[in-house]
C-alpha cells in the first residue's frame, strides 16, 4: 500500500505514518473485550507510539500531550462501567474545535453525544478569552435507547446532598475520586465548578439546599459540615465520610 501511495504523489515518510495510523485503527476496534481500566492502558501506549511519529510537528506533539493528560486523569479515576477509547480516526464537522474530541456511542447505535474542547468559542459573541468544553446531545437517539433497553428511571426528585469544594488546585485531584465513591453508595454529590473562595462555595451551598460541604484546609486534613448549623468534623477516609453523612 505504501508503494500504491508514493504513485499518487505522497512521500515515502507521510505514507508510513498513515499506515502507522491504519494499523492503530485496526488494533482499537480489537479491544472492546478488555475492561474500562485496560483500554485506557492501551489507550497510553498507542499515544507514546503515535508521540514519536509525530514528534517533529508542534500541534501534533500538543494534541498528544493533552490526550495523554485525559487518560492519566482517567486513569486514577478507575472507571468502573464506562469504557474510554482511544481513537485517532476521529473527527467532528465543527471546526472551532481546539482540542480533545468526544463521541458517546451504545452498543448497535450510533453516536448519542458528541463535543469537544474549544479556545475562546465565546469570543465570537463578544466575550473573551473564556475557555470550554462543550458537548451536544441527540434526544432522539437517547430516547431510542433507553426505549430499547427499559433504562427510563423512577424520578424521585434528589437534589445534591454533598458539595466538594474547591480552595486549590489539589482539591480537584483529593475530591474526586470521593465524588464517585460517594455516588456509588448512592449519594447524590458535585464538585464545586472552580476554584473559589470558601465562603462563595458556602453561598452556593446554602442556596441550593445542599446539606454537607466539604473541605480541605492548606495541610490537606479533610472536614465535612452540616449546613444545619453543624460545627466541620474531620476525617481522613471516604468510609468516615459516608458515615458522618448517614448518620
Amino acid at each position: 500500500m505504501i508503494k500504491e501511495l508514493f504513485l499518487i504523489g505522497i512521500d515515502i515518510d507521510t505514507a508510513a505514518k498513515l499506515m502507522t495510523f491504519l494499523s492503530i485503527q485496526e488494533n482499537v476496534k480489537k479491544i472492546n473485550s478488555l475492561n474500562s481500566n485496560q483500554q485506557i492502558e492501551f489507550a497510553l501506549g498507542l499515544l507514546e507510539i503515535l508521540s514519536k511519529d509525530i514528534r517533529n510537528i508542534i500541534n501534533g506533539q500538543r494534541g498528544i500531550e493533552e490526550l495523554q493528560f485525559v487518560f492519566e486523569k482517567l486513569k486514577e479515576l478507575k472507571l468502573k462501567t464506562a469504557k474510554v477509547i482511544f481513537d485517532p480516526t476521529l473527527a467532528r464537522g465543527l471546526g472551532y474545535y481546539t482540542g480533545t474530541i468526544i463521541e458517546v456511542k451504545v452498543e448497535n447505535f450510533p453516536s448519542i453525544t458528541g463535543g469537544g474542547r474549544y479556545d475562546d468559542l465565546t469570543g465570537k459573541f463578544g466575550l473573551k478569552n473564556v475557555s470550554g468544553v462543550g458537548i451536544s446531545f441527540g434526544a432522539d437517539r437517547i430516547y431510542d435507547v433507553l426505549l430499547d433497553n427499559n433504562l427510563y428511571p423512577e424520578f424521585k426528585g434528589d437534589s445534591t446532598q454533598v458539595l466538594f469544594t474547591r480552595q486549590s488546585e489539589e482539591d480537584e485531584t483529593r475530591f474526586l475520586p470521593m465524588l464517585f465513591e460517594l455516588r456509588d453508595k448512592g449519594i447524590n454529590a458535585e464538585l464545586y465548578t472552580e476554584q473559589a473562595k470558601w465562603q462563595k462555595q458556602v453561598i452556593i451551598a446554602e442556596k441550593k439546599g445542599i446539606k454537607f460541604i466539604v473541605s480541605a484546609n492548606e495541610k490537606g486534613e479533610t472536614f465535612v459540615k452540616d449546613m444545619d448549623g453543624g460545627e466541620k468534623k474531620p476525617f481522613s477516609t471516604v468510609e468516615e465520610l459516608i458515615a458522618i453523612i448517614k448518620k
